[in-house]
């Protein structure tokens, strides 16, 4: 994927980093639509990535 881009990049005349800058929007645009299809959905999509450790806020805080 990586290289696809860098191959992209360099064929569209982009600046150097450019590439990645396209790769961090598009990946957060997945991970915005993945937040809101759970929002809607009211439960997790991948319900075994569930925290099941010490509530937050414990000692120390």
């Amino acid at each position: 994927m990586d290289f696809a881009l860098a191959a992209l990049a360099a064929a569209a005349g982009m600046i150097p980093g450019a590439g990645e800058a396209v790769f961090a929007i598009a990946r957060t645009a997945g991970w915005l639509a993945h937040a809101l299809e759970e929002y809607d959905r009211d439960t997790l999509l991948r319900p075994r990535a569930v925290y099941t450790g010490p509530p937050p806020g414990g000692e120390g805080q």
